[in-house]
């Protein structure tokens, strides 16, 4: 017998994901079970941050957060891109957060930030903001 191809890829994958994480091997196993193999593409990623993050409210800022995500620009948010990113969001350092809101406002990815970049993020969080505070108000005017 011996170890089967899929299963050395896991453990590949598994320890890839913890040497660039604090996860343990046990979260990355439970966690990895959720997660398609091949990675998101940009539909399936809008689709579950519109389901899981943002409550079922659109958002201007999803194409800049999924080129945040996806390091490598290959178009597929990677199960390595998806826990690397969750690990810094949650336990990065100072420089790590940093460098990750650099990806985020580096529209064209040219490795600056021009002045029509930042005017440009900054305008849609606010117009999301404001979506989001309308909606609240709606829902407790219901109340």
């Amino acid at each position: 017998m011996g170890v089967s191809k899929s299963t050395m890829k896991t453990n590949k994958l598994v320890e890839e994901i913890c040497a660039y994480t604090s996860y343990t091997e046990d979260q990355v196993r439970v966690w990895l079970k959720a997660f398609p193999r091949r990675g998101l593409n940009f539909d399936e990623f809008e689709a579950a941050y519109y389901t899981y993050f943002n409550h079922g409210q659109k958002s201007n800022i999803i194409d800049y957060i999924f080129r945040a995500f996806d390091a490598d620009s290959d178009g597929t948010i990677s199960c390595t891109e998806f826990f690397v990113f969750f690990h810094i969001v949650c336990e990065g350092t100072l420089e790590e957060r940093l460098e990750l809101a650099f990806r985020l406002y580096d529209a064209n990815q040219d490795g600056e930030v021009s002045y029509q970049e930042l005017l440009h993020i900054l305008t849609v969080s606010v117009l999301d903001l404001s979506m989001l505070c309308i909606k609240q108000m709606s829902l407790n005017s219901k109340e």
